[in-house]
Order: C-alpha cells, then sequence, then structure tokens
C-alpha cells in the first residue's frame, strides 16, 4: 500500500485545484477506511516522537475548538482552519500505517515530492515565457513603481509564493537523492533539477527563498570534495541556464532583481508592515493572556486594528500559531520538532551527509513559514511535517518496538 502514502504527497503539485476537495485531501480522508485491509501487514511502529506528535494534534483540534467560543471569526475558524487542519493532520496516522520500517518506504516518500516537482516545471516553464498563467486567482505581477509586467510561475498554488514554498520542500528530498545515489547520470539529473528549482526561485524574485537555497549549499562546506563541486556544478548550470534566456526576459529579471532585491532593506516598506502586523500579533497574545486569540481569529482582528495597514494575514507560520493557539499549542509544537530532529540524530540508517540536509530541512522552517500569507490552512504544510517525522522513524539498523498508542 506504498502507492498511497507516494500519492499524496505526489498530488500536491496541483496545488489548489480542487478548491476543498483537493486529490491529496480527499486521499487522506479515504485512507482511514482503507487500514482495516492492513490488520495483519506490517508497518512502523507508533514510537515515541510518533505517539507524542499524535496527542499533540488531538490537543491542539480540541483546544482549537474550544477557542471558537472567544474568536472573533469562529466561521472561518472552523472551516478554514480547524477543518483542514484535522485534514493534514491526519498524514501522521496514515502513514506510519501505510509504511513499513524499510528502505523502499524512504524512496517512496523522497521520490513522491521529487516527481511532484518534476510534474510543475513544464507548466512553470510555459508560464514564464508566455506569461499565461494557471494561477486560480489570476495573478498579473505588475510593479507598479516600474510599470512593467514581470514573469513568473504559480502553477496552481494561487501565486508565485506559495509555489516557491512548495519548490522550498522539495529541496532537501532533492539535495537528499543528490547525495546518497551512487551512479553519475543520476546526479547529474538530480543536480539539474536542484538547478531548475533555484532559476525559477530567481525568476520568481522571492528573497525568502533565496535564503533557504543559501542555507542548504551551506551543508556543503564540510562535504567531501566531490560534494563541493557538485554544488558549484549545479550553480554554474544555474548561470549558464539563466545566460540562455531570452534577452527580453533576462533585461525584464535584471530590472526586477535591482527593484526587489539588491535593494536597502532599511527602507523596504514591505518589512516594515510584516513587523507591524508581528508587533500586533505579539499585542493579540498578550490581550488573551497567552491562552490565544481564537483559531481563525488572526485576519479578522488585523483588520479591526488601528495600525492595519494593508496587510492582515500573519505572513508567519509560527506567529499564526503562536498568537492564535497560545502558548501552550505553540510550545508542544516546538517540542516535538525537537523530537524528531533528536531522532534523525540517532537514526543509524541515515548517513551524516543525509542527516545534515534533514536538519536544514526543520530549521529552515520558520523561514520558510514566512514566505507566504498564510500557513495552517494549506494541506502541504501537514504532510511536510509527517514526512519528516517518518524519515526520522525509519530505522533499517534497528527494530522499535514502541507499542501502539
Amino acid at each position: 500500500m506504498y502507492i498511497i502514502v507516494f500519492l499524496i504527497i505526489f498530488l500536491l503539485w496541483l496545488g489548489g485545484l480542487g478548491g476543498s476537495l483537493q486529490p491529496s485531501r480527499l486521499l487522506l480522508l479515504i485512507a482511514p477506511f482503507l487500514v482495516p485491509m492492513l490488520s495483519k501487514v506490517p508497518h512502523i511502529s507508533f514510537n515515541k516522537e510518533i505517539r507524542f506528535g499524535i496527542k499533540m494534534y488531538a490537543f491542539w483540534l480540541i483546544y482549537g475548538i474550544i477557542t471558537l467560543l472567544w474568536s472573533v471569526d469562529s466561521l472561518a475558524g472552523l472551516t478554514s482552519e480547524i477543518i483542514v487542519m484535522f485534514i493534514g493532520m491526519l498524514s501522521i496516522v496514515v502513514f506510519p500505517m501505510f509504511l513499513r520500517n524499510d528502505k523502499k518506504s524512504l524512496k517512496v516518500i523522497r521520490n513522491a515530492w521529487i516527481f511532484g516537482f518534476i510534474c510543475t516545471l513544464p507548466i512553470a516553464f510555459y508560464e514564464i515565457s508566455t506569461m499565461q498563467h494557471f494561477s486560480y486567482l489570476e495573478e498579473e505581477r505588475l510593479l507598479g513603481g516600474l510599470g512593467v509586467y514581470a514573469p513568473f510561475a504559480s502553477i496552481f498554488f494561487g501565486n508565485y509564493n506559495n509555489y516557491c514554498v512548495y519548490i522550498c520542500f522539495c529541496f532537501p528530498f532533492l539535495f537528499w537523492a543528490l547525495i546518497e545515489t551512487p551512479h553519475k547520470i543520476w546526479k547529474i539529473i538530480y543536480g539539474a533539477l536542484v538547478g531548475v528549482g533555484i532559476l525559477i526561485i530567481f525568476i520568481n524574485t522571492n528573497r525568502t527563498s533565496l535564503v533557504v537555497i543559501a542555507l542548504y549549499l551551506l551543508c556543503f562546506i564540510r562535504f567531501k570534495i566531490k560534494s563541493v563541486l557538485t554544488i558549484l556544478g549545479v550553480l554554474v548550470l544555474v548561470i549558464v541556464l539563466y545566460n540562455y534566456l531570452p534577452e527580453s526576459l533576462r533585461s525584464t529579471l535584471d530590472m526586477l532583481y535591482n527593484y526587489r532585491v539588491n535593494v536597502d532593506y532599511s527602507e523596504d516598506e514591505s518589512s516594515k508592515l510584516r513587523r507591524g502586523v508581528f508587533e500586533e500579533g505579539v499585542r493579540f497574545l498578550v490581550e488573551s493572556a497567552g491562552f490565544g486569540s481564537g483559531a481563525g481569529s488572526f485576519e479578522e482582528m488585523m483588520l479591526r486594528s488601528p495600525k492595519y495597514d494593508g496587510i492582515s494575514n500573519p505572513h508567519n507560520l509560527f506567529l499564526e500559531i503562536f498568537v492564535q493557539y497560545g502558548v501552550i499549542v505553540f510550545g508542544l509544537f516546538i517540542y516535538w520538532f525537537w523530537l524528531i530532529l533528536k531522532k534523525i540524530y540517532k537514526n543509524t540508517s541515515l548517513n551524516g551527509y543525509s542527516k545534515r540536509i534533514l536538519y536544514m530541512a526543520i530549521f529552515t522552517i520558520p523561514i520558510t513559514g514566512i514566505i507566504n500569507s498564510a500557513a495552517l490552512g494549506y494541506t502541504v504544510w501537514w504532510i511536510y511535517f509527517s514526512s519528516l517525522m517518518m524519515i526520522a522513524s525509519i530505522n533499517l539498523e534497528k527494530n522499535v518496538n514502541d507499542s501502539i498508542v
């Protein structure tokens, strides 16, 4: 039944297609009904980290429902957060039941992310080259200060920021595959995919994603010379691909880079607005005495704030959790990722190189979490969390005998 997990992850590349009935969500809802068919099939034991995650998610959902009593937008909290979170959280129960403690399970998770990313590429370059977009928001990227339309790729993710988040989620699996494959031809293929991902992010000019890329590349500083040369090869590939872009596209990108990236960040209006949202979020939390302002409340409270200045979404995953669900839920969430980090460290099936990439996959979550406007309503985040949890828990050299919760 590996195929169920593969499809849940793979179909994430379809983004927001289907609205509430997105393919990955539907599969997550159907999967528990298939579990009785697997009653005699070996699966991953529910170890300490998985059990803690399940209990933490259950507490989070129950507490979130309680907060609807004082949330200023309880309808949005229930429909846009609690229900969507519940569906996404099912992955931490479904994945262990459909995977085994074997190498194939690791490959299923890794390849699902990689193949999903590959499926986005033809559409991405079609969008970039034709300026025709498949985004369900029909977004046009007009740069007001320059009066020009800039190229971007958003696929089915609503906007280019959300697509950049998806690419950032795919990076650790691409780098992991690049490190572990012993075949030169596959190293070239994975290196090329990494290079293409970097190029798309550069074209989208998402500054935070560029930071994520830099952090992943830093993982290779202590690697063997061959690995360093591989990364240098990826960067050369990006430069070569960039120079072979049409002249009109390159001139627009140069202008876009100078307008959005090569700027004085002390005068960056976007940063100032986000800082204002962060400060208001902290105020909302303090006023709730640390219990949280309630599920789905952030945007409505920001709209009512006297300091509202055009941005109402939190634009910060951790702020979104901290402000709406309070100190306890946020603390449990952070502690869970600490357990995952320790589990990766103790996993004897992963070599040192792979562990560094997976460490970075966790350390970059706060950074990736500020790319798009909101995260809790996107199933891709919950599946990403569960994917990291499963990778940490699959230990090929040790039988885990923890009892099922």
